[in-house]
Order: C-alpha cells, then sequence, then structure tokens
C-alpha cells in the first residue's frame, strides 16, 4: 500500500503524519463497528490535495469497502489535518489507502 504523491513533497512526511492521526481514522471506523451487529473489515483509498498553503483544499475518497458513515467521517478527519507547505508552492495530489480490521480482543 504506497502512497502516491504528485508535487512537492515527501511521500514519508505525508505518510507519517497520516499515521499520527491514525487514532481520529480508527475512531470513525471503531464507533460504526461498535454498532455493527457483525464485524467488517474495509479498506478507503484516500485522495487528498494539499494546497499551497499546507491545508487539505480538496478531500475525497476514490473507492472505500466500509461504510458510508466511516468514509465519510474519515473525509472529515482528513479535511482539519495540517500539512507542511509543500517545497515551491503550488499543490499536491496524494493517493493513500487506509485498512481497518477488526481489533484483536
Amino acid at each position: 500500500d504506497k502512497t502516491v504523491v504528485l508535487g512537492g513533497m515527501d511521500p514519508d512526511v505525508i505518510r507519517k503524519i497520516l499515521m499520527d492521526h491514525l487514532p481520529q481514522f480508527r475512531y470513525c471506523y471503531q464507533k460504526v463497528l461498535d454498532k455493527s451487529n457483525k464485524e467488517f473489515s474495509g479498506r478507503v483509498n484516500l485522495n487528498f490535495v494539499i494546497g499551497a498553503s499546507g491545508h487539505v483544499t480538496k478531500a475525497g475518497v476514490l473507492a472505500s469497502t466500509v461504510p458510508r458513515e466511516v468514509k465519510n467521517c474519515v473525509v472529515n478527519v482528513l479535511r482539519g489535518i495540517p500539512f507542511p507547505e509543500p517545497m515551491g508552492g503550488g499543490r499536491v495530489e496524494v493517493t493513500q489507502p487506509l485498512n481497518f480490521y477488526p481489533q484483536l480482543k
């Protein structure tokens, strides 16, 4: 599952920032899982744009195999994540898969 980046930012930096926010992404999944009568795992393919200021200017999902509620929550978390300003200005487009699995008890 690799991070695909178009523009002036190190993919490792982006991945690290996303991983720092994993608890929030995980919460999106867990809260729906807790209400669900059966366990499910799934994947969300994030597709987003980081603007010149480091803010996420466009957040979306290319494909997902989780309920819409999880997907929408994940996109909202993504919108609020601050990134560094791209090198040389401009914008950065990122595609990053996230996988969700039930926690092993």
